[in-house]
């Protein structure tokens, strides 16, 4: 299964849980970059793993995610637990099989419509993950998979979180 790394710096942390992994970056250089992203991965039309730039994963995640029967199945984070009410699931280490492309094929144009309509205060790629979880609930009644234990988030801009490895 493909994995991808969409990236505007790879923080260290990620690199090194990274290692022996084949994976792909992808640059972010705008604001769209990142839904243009997700709709080229529906293009495509194969399973793949999303695994965000600025997190850290414990020894064994990819394969579980890899291995899961759920068509669409993430690792929460560490520090936030929006994941576990169902609001929010987050892209920051997250499963998308073929078969869920395949179910819903113009959902990305679905939260491009959302975003659009929402705050024009955030740039476009600022809430995606929220966006998407809460279409499949409120129109698909469809809830992400959730994978324990927690990951967390490495980006030393957005958190005061000293990450120990």
């Amino acid at each position: 299964m493909k994995l991808y790394v969409p990236y505007t710096e790879i923080q260290p942390h990620t690199k090194m849980v990274l290692t022996g992994f084949d994976y792909t970056p992808v640059q972010m250089k705008t604001d769209t970059s990142y839904i243009k992203y997700f709709q080229d991965r529906w293009r495509e039309g194969e399973s793949f793993i999303n695994c965000e730039h600025d997190v850290v994963f414990w020894c064994g995640a990819v394969a579980e995610l890899e291995r899961c029967p759920y068509h669409w199945c993430a690792f929460g984070l560490q520090e936030s637990d929006s994941f576990k009410d169902g609001r929010t699931a987050s892209f920051n280490l997250m499963l998308f099989s073929d078969t869920f492309i395949e179910l819903y094929p113009d959902i990305w144009d679905e939260v491009l419509e959302e975003r659009i309509k929402g705050s024009t205060d955030y740039p476009l790629w600022h809430g995606l993950d929220y966006l998407l979880t809460k279409i499949m609930r409120e129109k698909y009644y469809i809830y992400c998979h959730q994978h324990y234990p927690y990951i967390i988030n490495a980006n030393p801009i957005r958190h005061d979180v000293e990450v120990c490895l």
